[in-house]
């Protein structure tokens, strides 16, 4: 009973988790179905009449954590492969993880015999805290690289505003400079007419002094 109702809940959670995955980070939805089967791990464990009606909240947990760490790990792996060697990628995801039920499975039915019938359920919820745990590691990890690559794109983009005001400021000098070598071409003769003013007066003024020494 216990088996059917923990595939029953995971086939009907599959199409909500499906959906998730692609709205949430693949790391974080596997740290936390993998936090929902360590829970419902541990409930089952410790209940003493696995036959009450308190149980199948525990089987929902387990089947809901087993289900989205299948589809968020598959998706995840999928994701992350590169495109040339997604199939051999995702056979040997599929290869590694029929070797872990078998050494669970293994351990697991060692535990039964020879501690306790929680013992299975306990080694479970074990490694499901520390799918977990790992899971968020890489979070965290993936979220400091993510704010450190945001601050040097903010540190480039303010490097490149000042150098393109930089460049706007040489722009405007130089049109300055520009407009006051076009007036003063516009207006070549602008100095020689003023000397030649001067020197006109100049020689009026010599002329009249002479003027005036041959009257006297």
């Amino acid at each position: 009973m216990i088996s059917g109702m923990v595939q029953l809940f995971a086939l009907l959670s599959a199409p909500f988790i499906g959906a998730l995955s692609d709205k949430v980070d693949k790391v974080l939805s596997v740290s936390i179905a993998a936090l929902i089967a360590a829970i419902g791990y541990l409930l089952i464990c410790f209940m003493p009449d696995v036959t009450g009606g308190w149980v199948y909240i525990a089987l929902a947990f387990i089947g809901v954590g087993e289900m989205g760490e299948i589809i968020s790990s598959q998706v995840l792996v999928t994701e992350e492969a590169p495109e040339n060697v997604r199939g051999a990628v995702s056979g040997i995801f599929s290869f590694c993880g029929s070797i872990g039920i078998l050494i669970s499975t293994k351990i697991g039915g060692f535990l039964f015999d020879y501690w306790q019938p929680g013992g299975p359920f306990i080694l479970n919820s074990i490694f499901s805290f520390m799918l977990c745990a790992v899971s968020l590691i890489l979070c965290f990890v993936r979220l400091a690289k993510w704010f450190i690559e945001r601050k040097r794109k903010k540190q480039s983009s303010d490097t490149t505003n000042e150098d393109i005001e930089t460049d706007n400021i040489n722009v405007n000098n130089e049109k300055t400079n520009n407009k006051d070598l076009q007036k003063e071409n516009e207006n070549p003769f602008n100095n020689l007419s003023e000397k030649n003013i001067a020197i006109k007066e100049t020689t009026e003024c010599d002329n009249t002094i002479l003027q005036i020494d041959q009257q006297m």
